[in-house]
């Protein structure tokens, strides 16, 4: 077995679902794969949600870690105006959150079908292989 880390992106998209959100991110979180090497991140879409995911999110993870996307928001898969870009303020308290600096937060302000949520997901993604949650 080789010593160098399995790398996997487990990609979530979500609408209007931040307290099943948070089960699903605790539960990658938590997973015990010893003594298997392998480190994970976890790549999370929110598709316009309404029920408070944006805040969640901004106040508990760096800025780094927070995307944007800009478009025209007519969920066309070729948009040639799609951008995404970084956050620049960070909401947490005292530059503390309850999450890890493994998870990745993408923000669509305008609901997103499925299929092109995990795209954009996956597109973000870095690791060798990809897992959809």
């Amino acid at each position: 077995m080789s010593s160098h880390p399995i790398f996997i992106s487990v990609v979530t998209p979500s609408h209007n679902r931040l307290e099943y959100l948070k089960v699903a991110i605790m539960s990658v979180q938590v997973n015990v794969l010893a003594p298997l090497p392998i480190k994970f991140e976890h790549v999370v879409h929110d598709c316009g949600s309404t029920d408070g995911t944006k805040e969640y999110f901004e106040t508990n993870l760096p800025m780094k870690n927070i995307l944007y996307i800009q478009d025209q928001g007519d969920n066309k898969e070729a948009t040639k105006d799609r951008k995404i870009v970084r956050a620049t303020e960070d909401k947490r308290k005292d530059g503390k959150g309850e999450l890890t600096e493994n998870i990745i937060y993408i923000r669509s302000e305008h609901k997103v079908p499925p299929s092109q949520a995990r795209n954009i997901c996956i597109r973000q993604a870095q690791g060798q292989f990809i897992c959809v949650l």
